[in-house]
């Protein structure tokens, strides 16, 4: 599951790093974290396997009830299976004391297969969880820890059962300028979900310049990222080495704060 530039460049790793587009892509419960409004859109342009582009609007809300909200949409195309898939989603996420944040991820999903020419539709679910660690006095929280809960109600694309599938993951920032995380995707071992364990780092050796890497364990990828951020928008890339006998992967992405 790809996400966007900057978890792809951390090894794809997303579960607790949710403080951004990320969010509204993955866990849902980071979206009661952004303060900033954001419009993002993104491409995975160099594959011979997938053609994929998202897009995202996150609107962060002073509502008591609901802190953070999102749209998004995103467009997935399989040259080798020679299917589409289309997804819809609103998302939201509520803080709560002692630093945990719930979220949801609403998704209606289209699927087409070119090569038999069927089509359909399903409902998606996704429930996120964030638990932020205690800050020092006067500090910031030293990290975050994750769950996700994909595919809760098990819906049907194109008469295949999607898994229900758990995954967690952690976030620390052990110095300023310096994130790493690591997720461990379908823990439980779900029928028809791969099983992944993963690993990040995003370093800011200067203010407003990003550099990132990271490894995908089961599937033997290493991934290099790199990141601009300015005060009204971040510019990211990523890139993913070869899967067996599939091809590199690249990722190219903008957001703007508002």
């Amino acid at each position: 599951m790809v996400n966007t530039p900057r978890t792809l460049g951390m090894g794809n790793t997303f579960i607790a790093v949710s403080d951004d587009d990320s969010a509204a892509l993955g866990n849902p419960a980071g979206l009661a974290l952004i303060r900033d409004g954001m419009v993002s859109v993104g491409n995975l342009g160099v594959t011979k396997q997938e053609d994929h582009w998202y897009s995202a609007y996150i609107v962060p809300s002073s509502s008591d009830e609901v802190q953070g909200m999102a749209l998004s949409m995103s467009k997935t195309k399989d040259k080798e299976k020679n299917t589409r898939l289309d997804r819809s989603s609103w998302s939201a996420g509520q803080y709560y004391s002692e630093g945990v944040a719930v979220g949801l991820n609403l998704q209606y999903l289209r699927a087409s297969d070119d090569t038999t020419g069927t089509k359909g539709t399903a409902f998606g679910v996704n429930l996120g969880v964030l638990y932020q660690l205690p800050a020092p006095p006067g500090g910031r929280s030293p990290g975050t820890i994750g769950l996700l809960v994909q595919n809760p109600n098990e819906p049907k694309i194109l008469g295949v059962k999607q898994p229900r599938v758990i995954s967690v993951g952690v976030a620390m920032r052990p110095s300023s300028g310096l994130l790493v995380a690591a997720d461990a995707y379908n823990v439980l071992n779900e029928a028809g979900a791969q099983r992944e364990e993963s690993a990040g780092i995003e370093l800011e050796p200067v203010p407003g310049i990003c550099l990132r890497g990271g490894y995908l364990n089961e599937a033997g990828i290493y991934t290099l990222g790199a990141g601009i951020k300015g005060n009204s928008f971040h510019l990211d890339a990523g890139w993913a080495s070869k899967d067996g006998g599939n091809d590199e992967t690249a990722y190219v992405g903008m957001s703007f704060i508002f």
